[in-house]
Formats: C-alpha cells, structure tokens, sequence
C-alpha cells in the first residue's frame, strides 16, 4: 500500500542508471487476505492493487533506487540478484474502520532476472523481469493496550508481485 500509494505526489524520475524498467502486477496471497475491522470494514489484500511501471536505478554514488510511476524514488538494497524495499508510515489516521492512528510497515522483496544480450554485446539494462512479495503491516498498539481503536491489530496483508519488462 504504501510503495503503491497514488497520494498526490509529483512524478521525480529515477535518478541515475537505469538497472531495469519493469510492468508490476500484484495478486493476493493466501485467498484475498485481510485484516478485519470491528465496523465491517477491512484493508483488503483481495480487493488488488492496479498494475504500475517501476524503475530500478544506481545514482553516481552507487546507492540503488526503486521509482514507481508518480512516485518519488525510493533507496533500495540490491544484493546480487535480491531487492529488498522498505517504506514506513508512523501513526497514519487513514485506516478505514479505526478510530486511532495506525503505524503502517511495508516491505517488497523480490528475486531480479537477469538479461541475456543474444548478440554477445551489453545489455541496455542488467535486469528484466522480478518476482516477489509485497507485504504490508499495521499496528495499533502503541495507542493502549484495550485495543480500543475499532481495529483487529495487529494485522498483515501480503501481495505475490511479478515485474516484466517494459
């Protein structure tokens, strides 16, 4: 949700190289989890998330950034062929169905697939395709400990996320 987030943010181009450009699609994990609230509202992991355009990029100084379309870039960790992506959002008042705040935690982890250049030169960038999972976290407790914030926390939805290229 948080990597996903539409909230109005001026598109920032990726800074740097360009590693790979990637079409993302997001399917629910284990059957359209939820996190269900106590007034009938729920945070859905089957209600989808729309399909974006991504770009994993290396600045000048080596740091590795992953850009959603209309996003602003975000540092990423790039182990061989491993990305890992982490955003936080502390005491969000956004939740649908909780009266307090919320901390929100999300984390992308995904394999990166190589190219493969057919005529023996450099490919334009290293990576083409990335499979993984997006999870996202909420958490209610530091508000009491009564739980009496309408939300059944905490909670986690997860997202099965396949990158091709553009």
């Amino acid at each position: 949700m948080l990597l996903l987030s539409t909230a109005a943010c001026a598109q920032t181009a990726f800074p740097g190289t360009a590693l790979g450009a990637f079409s993302l699609h997001f399917d629910p994990r284990d059957g359209g989890n939820a996190c269900d609230m106590a007034d009938g509202a729920f945070i859905a992991g089957g209600g989808g998330i729309a399909d974006t355009t991504a770009t994993l990029s290396l600045d000048n100084k080596q740091n590795v950034f992953f850009t959603l379309q209309g996003q602003k870039p975000r540092a990423a960790t790039l182990t061989s062929d491993h990305l890992e992506v982490t955003s936080a959002v502390p005491k969000f008042p956004g939740v649908p169905g909780c009266t307090c705040l919320v901390d929100i935690s999300e984390r992308l982890s995904a394999d990166l697939e190589r190219a493969r250049d057919r005529d023996g030169g450099i490919p334009d960038a290293p990576f083409v395709a990335l499979s993984g999972i997006l999870a996202d976290g909420f958490d209610a407790s530091f508000n009491n400990s009564d739980g009496g914030c309408g939300c059944q926390m905490p909670c986690s939805i997860s997202y099965t996320v396949t990158g091709r290229p553009l």
